[in-house]
This record gives C-alpha cells, sequence and structure tokens, in this order.
C-alpha cells in the first residue's frame, strides 16, 4: 500500500459490490411482498364500501337500495353472501386463496341469494329484501 491509500481502494470497491449483491434479493423480496400488501389493503378497503352501503341499505328497511362502484385490484377476487355463517360475510381472494374473512356485526346483515363473486371495476346494487321471514340484503351487478 502507497501513502495515498490506492491499493486498498480496489479491495474496498470489491467489498462495496459484494455487500450489494447481498443485500439485492432480500430488497427484491420486500418489494414485492409490499406490493401485494397494498393491493390487498386497497381490496379491503372496497370491502369497506360495500359494507358501509350494505349498513345504510339495511338500517333504510324493506324496498330501500343504493348502487355503488367498486374498483377491485387485479389479482383479487370479493364473494359476497352464501349459505350458512357465510350469508353474513364478505371474503377476498387472492390467486393463493382466502386473504380475509369479514363478518358482518353492528348490524349483524344477513346478504340473501347465492354467493356472488365481484372482480375489477364493477358497479353493485344492494336492496333490502324481505324474503319469506328472511331479512336482509340482496346484492347484484348493477
Amino acid at each position: 500500500m502507497d501513502r495515498k491509500g490506492a491499493m486498498g481502494f480496489p479491495m474496498r470497491l470489491t467489498l462495496a459490490f459484494i455487500l450489494i449483491a447481498l443485500c439485492i434479493p432480500s430488497l427484491s423480496g420486500m418489494a414485492a411482498g409490499f406490493e401485494e400488501k397494498t393491493l390487498e389493503s386497497e381490496t379491503d378497503a372496497q370491502v369497506g364500501i360495500l359494507l358501509s352501503a350494505a349498513g345504510r341499505t339495511y338500517y333504510g328497511g324493506a324496498g330501500s337500495s343504493e348502487n355503488v362502484s367498486l374498483t377491485i385490484p387485479a389479482g383479487f377476487e370479493i364473494s359476497v353472501g352464501g349459505e350458512g355463517t357465510d350469508a353474513y360475510s364478505v371474503c377476498i381472494y387472492n390467486n393463493e386463496g382466502v386473504v380475509k374473512t369479514v363478518y358482518t356485526d353492528h348490524p349483524s346483515i344477513r346478504f340473501l341469494g347465492e354467493r356472488i363473486v365481484l372482480s375489477g371495476p364493477c358497479e353493485v346494487r344492494l336492496s333490502c329484501n324481505d324474503v319469506s321471514g328472511t331479512y336482509g340484503v340482496q346484492v347484484g351487478v348493477a
């Protein structure tokens, strides 16, 4: 090594590149996970909009209705209603399966009819009905 440290510089530069190369895979994995969580949060916000509209419709009583525009991110789906306890739930799905299930409470809203799956941009019609003594909210694509 000379007085200016010129001989040590290539070694330091090599070590810096090795450290950067070791960090890149973990940083790219974090970025992909961040994107997935961001899309999941956007989908969760759309579920919140849907449940809020369902609550307003439910409290409006039989005959009340409301249309809601939803934009569900690509790769995600929302299913509403179903049989048994699923009739009180909204599920978020991605390519791997169920991400989250939200049950309605305060009020406990029953979604009437068959399970409906929503994806992409869609216009949803919610209507409060009393079907053979079963009171709840019917969900359909407008």
